[in-house]
Formats: C-alpha cells, structure tokens, sequence
C-alpha cells in the first residue's frame, strides 16, 4: 500500500513562499519574515531548518521555469 503525505507549495512573485502540509505542518516565508506551525515540536528547529531549504530551493526552480508558465 502507497502511503504519503500531501504539501502545497506556492511561490509568488517577489519570492514569498508559503508550504502546508494539512497534517503535518504549515510554514511561510513573506516579507522577510518566517513562521511556522507544527504538530511535532520536538523537531522545531530541524523542520524549520527544512522548510527554509525547500522555500528557497522553490525560489529557484520558479526564477528558471516560472516565466515559462
């Protein structure tokens, strides 16, 4: 049986980034500002750390594909 985990991702022009997981977590980046709001907090800092990665590996693949939408 497949089992996984649904993440919505959005970038907007400008590069603010926002990544929610029903589930598991909901963070953003906007205005140079970030928050974050998750279930497990044990593993804050190491999601935070994550999603910070994610955003920013986001940002770069919409500055090389995203005018081609």
């Amino acid at each position: 049986m497949l089992e996984w985990h649904d993440y919505d991702i959005r970038v907007w022009k400008g590069g603010d980034v926002n990544i929610n997981s029903r589930e598991l977590l909901g963070f953003a980046q906007i205005g140079g500002m970030s928050g974050l709001q998750v279930n497990d907090e044990s593993k804050r800092e190491d999601i935070r750390k994550a999603c910070i990665d994610v955003a920013n590996a986001m940002r770069a693949l919409d500055a090389l594909v995203g005018d081609e939408a």
